[in-house]
């Protein structure tokens, strides 16, 4: 069997295998709410990332809490925009164009920025440079990396050969290997990279800082349940719980839609949006 389909096979058989929910003897006649993220990582590593924090707040939130994972970046854009997960960690793009259907509990610590990053010895120094050159790009659309990055590329009069990236870490590692010149990603995904990896990277161009991830709720959920899973985590925040540094979780603080993420309705990418879908 060829390789590919040999570590496709156990991505499926990985995620077949992964706890279905944060408690080991889940009751059948309670409800078990799902939380999901945009697929930046492989599957190892987002429960690798992700289950100690989710056992914890079942804990703490009395709630039975499940990690939904979605193929893709499409995959799990169409599923947010139907409002399927019951909490999800969304970029602030994808968080105002779905509005109606979430509202933001919490909002990560830093900004969110689209990196263009390329090999520490590549002769690449900007965006110029990438003309007749590949560019992985991560499919679905992501504000910084995609919607942005393409708008940038145009008005640097730019046009790479676009390669698709499932993930925002299959298309650094793709970089690292020398299978693409440059990839567009952003500030979060890099900093779930390995250090010793990282290192091995530059930044030839960054967009303009825009509001942080957050986690949101669906609109349809009881108060009183997206209440528990807030509530819980900022806890967490205050006892400065280390479950909170692989997530990125940092500094995290309640959000108000209009107050922290309004300024997207006024960004000129609205064209640019219609035209990456």
């Amino acid at each position: 069997m060829p390789v590919t389909r040999l570590r496709l096979c156990a991505s499926i058989l990985l995620v077949a295998l992964l706890p279905v929910t944060a408690q080991s003897r889940p009751d059948p006649g309670r409800p078990t709410y799902t939380i999901a993220m945009v697929p930046v990582l492989t599957p190892t590593d987002i429960h690798r990332r992700w289950q100690p924090l989710l056992e914890q707040l079942a804990r703490d939130s009395g709630l039975a809490l499940r990690f939904r994972y979605y193929e893709n970046s499409e995959s799990f854009e169409a599923a947010i925009a139907n409002g399927e997960p019951d909490f999800a960690l969304l970029g602030p793009w994808q968080l105002w164009q779905n509005r109606q259907q979430y509202r933001p509990l919490l909002h990560f610590g830093r900004p969110l920025t689209g990196l263009v990053m390329v090999r520490n010895d590549s002769p690449v120094q900007s965006l110029t440079d990438l003309r007749k050159r590949s560019l992985g790009m991560p499919d679905g659309n992501d504000l910084p990396s995609g919607v942005l990055m393409r708008q940038q590329l145009h008005e640097h009069k730019t046009e790479p050969r676009i390669v698709p990236t499932r993930t925002h870490a299959n298309g650094l590692r793709s970089v690292l290997l020398g299978r693409v010149d440059a990839v567009s990603t952003n500030n979060y995904s890099l900093l779930l990279l390995a250090p010793d990896m990282a290192a091995q990277l530059r930044a030839i161009h960054e967009t303009q800082p825009l509001p942080p991830p957050a986690l949101a709720a669906a609109r349809r959920l009881p108060p009183d349940i997206a209440a528990s899973v807030l509530n819980a985590l900022l806890d967490l925040q205050k006892e400065r719980s280390p479950l909170l540094g692989p997530m990125l979780m940092h500094d995290i603080v309640e959000a108000d839609l209009e107050r922290d993420y309004g300024m997207l309705e006024r960004l000129p990418v609205n064209e640019a949006a219609h035209e990456a879908r």
